[in-house]
């Protein structure tokens, strides 16, 4: 038996709050652009996709849809620590191409995008007090990568007394490796990791009249 399960971690859900919200964390330019060297290879196709099927519904059924992207003044004065652990992340200057967001899954009009420099989508940002001005009590976290900021922002989520679910198809990480443990992780300790058609469904059943 793995030992976590028998120690009683991942022994309950946290399940779909009554008032969720969709967090997009970082799929920009930088994870999404073939030619970028951060670019997350095969996986992106797929998770752009998923995330558009997710967008669509949440759309539909009246949820708020939260963004972030990542981007640095051109002289990196601003990025702390990362240009030690991260060596590529210096060419993410805020307005360039990496921080944009494909246009298959780009932000309406009406909806939020929030810059921030750090791993949690949470840190250093404004999304903790429009989540609760929007009486928001769960979140649904998709982007990239799920090993770095959409494993933070879930902890962080987790923390603030937010549920918060994961698909995998939804969420992205260069590190195949890195993107199953790390998702198993989140599930056994701090949120769901659920399939998007369950997921889509019960969006459709549980909220779908109310958007009507």
């Amino acid at each position: 038996m793995d030992g976590h399960v028998a120690r009683g971690y991942g022994s309950g859900r946290v399940g779909l709050g009554d008032r969720p919200a969709v967090l997009v964390i970082d799929f920009q330019g930088l994870l999404c652009d073939p030619e970028s060297p951060m670019y997350g290879g095969e996986a992106v196709d797929e998770a752009l996709s998923s995330t558009a099927r997710l967008l669509r519904v949440a759309r539909e059924v009246g949820l708020p849809v939260f963004y972030t992207t990542v981007g640095y003044r051109a002289d990196a004065r601003d990025m702390a620590l990362w240009p030690l652990k991260v060596r590529h992340l210096p060419i993410c200057v805020a307005g360039s191409r990496w921080t944009r967001i494909p246009e298959q899954i780009a932000p309406r009009e009406d909806e939020i995008v929030l810059p921030k420099r750090m791993a949690s989508a949470f840190f250093g940002t404004d999304l903790l007090a429009l989540l609760n001005a929007a009486r928001i009590d769960s979140v649904i976290v998709c982007g990239g990568t799920t090993g770095g900021c959409v494993r933070a922002t879930v902890v962080d989520a987790f923390q603030y007394g937010l549920r918060a679910l994961v698909t995998s198809s939804c969420t992205l990480d260069m590190d195949p490796l890195a993107h199953r443990v790390n998702l198993q992780d989140i599930d056994k300790r701090y949120g769901d990791l659920v399939e998007l058609d369950q997921l889509l469904g019960e969006l459709r059943m549980r909220f779908g009249n109310a958007a009507r």
